[in-house]
């Protein structure tokens, strides 16, 4: 009986971005079979304060819809018409499975959304609470289309409080999106019965409440301390395989930022700046969205890089000739993440991923 509470049918369909997008264009289609018209669709848009673009008679939802001047697609395409004039357009970018935001990205929507039409905007959906990547869309265009309410950021949780609050008359499309919501929360965010129940336990009891609030206070320091941990574990492991480069171990600690990150790099000045190195980085706050790669100005490296690069599909970028996101609970780091620092698992799991990256320069150096 306990495991019946956790079953959801979204165990059974594809959840991959293609599939979320179906059902959320479902959703948001008012001539779909759920029998709640535009209830979905105008919440949506009260939500995002898009206020202009509750004007309209009919919409038109497509899914991957082809952007007219390159090979991309935009996720979900919603168009709103008066009469046979379409007035608006909506994009909904999802990247609720984390993917990468590639070259140009954004910017490439959103040229294609303004040759279009007057009125757009284009939604932007990762699981956690980020800006696209300064590859995507600079930070000045980015900043001018925000300030032209031209693109949205939303996340996980965003879509979520806007499933919570939609009016749902109809039972059957109801335990839908219920069980939708759960899925969101239990396999995007993370969340479980278990985390839930221990959170209701702890606030019954004053004593578990306060000890749990300055358990919460001493966060960033508790992260810190094991954060210095790791980073003499991995300075270990690389001095005693890769001395003879000569690097040494660096980082960047703030939890609240973006591109927190630690790597094994050989420090060329007194400023800190690394001509090459290898490293672990996090696109998110709070140590999500964690890639791991390697970068050099050897154009030697650069190409032995580049054809591990071509080997096994990974990403590359104006700072990384290398990079892969990692898996499981080392992309977006959790409890068990954490724990594994003390033992000295993770340390060793970040070393093997950078040891093949480390070999490289090592051959190199010798050759």
């Amino acid at each position: 009986m306990h495991d019946a509470n956790r079953f959801n049918p979204f165990q059974f369909l594809t959840t991959n971005e293609n599939g979320l997008s179906v059902v959320l264009a479902f959703l948001l289609n008012p001539n779909e079979k759920h029998g709640q018209g535009d209830f979905f669709l105008n919440s949506l848009l009260k939500n995002l304060k898009l206020y202009d673009f509750l004007t309209y008679e009919h919409v038109k939802v497509t899914l991957e819809k082809k952007v007219n001047t390159s090979r991309r697609r935009h996720d979900i395409f919603i168009e709103g018409f008066i009469g046979n004039q379409r007035i608006w357009i909506l994009s909904i970018e999802n990247k609720l499975r984390n993917a990468a935001d590639q070259e140009k990205q954004i910017i490439d929507y959103m040229n294609d959304l303004k040759f279009q039409v007057k009125k757009f905007c284009l939604i932007y959906v990762p699981p956690f609470e980020r800006t696209p990547s300064n590859s995507a869309i600079t930070e000045d265009e980015l900043k001018n289309a925000l300030n032209n309410q031209e693109i949205k950021l939303w996340d996980a949780n965003g879509l979520i409080n806007w499933l919570e609050e939609v009016p749902i008359f109809a039972p059957k499309i109801r335990h839908f999106v219920e069980y939708f919501i759960k899925f969101l929360k239990e396999d995007v965010l993370g969340e479980t019965m278990e985390t839930n129940h221990l959170a209701q336990k702890i606030t019954e009891n004053q004593h578990n409440l306060d000890a749990a609030l300055q358990v919460i206070a001493a966060q960033n320091e508790i992260y810190a301390i094991l954060w210095n941990q790791l980073k003499e574990q991995l300075a270990q492991l690389c001095m005693e395989k890769y001395s003879s480069l000569n690097w040494q171990i660096v980082d960047e600690f703030n939890p609240a930022a973006r591109y927190s990150y630690i790597g094994f790099e050989n420090v060329t000045d007194s400023n800190g700046a690394a001509s090459e190195g290898v490293a672990i980085e996090f696109g998110g706050t709070y140590f999500h969205n964690a890639y791991y790669g390697a970068w050099s100005v050897s154009e030697d490296i650069q190409e032995k890089l580049n054809d591990m690069h071509q080997e096994m599909g990974s990403g590359k970028s104006e700072d990384w000739q290398f990079w892969r996101w990692c898996e499981n609970d080392l992309r977006n780091w959790e409890i068990t993440t954490w724990l594994r620092i003390p033992t000295g698992e993770l340390a060793k799991e970040i070393f093997e991923k950078w040891q093949p990256l480390l070999d490289i320069f090592q051959e190199n150096s010798s050759s």
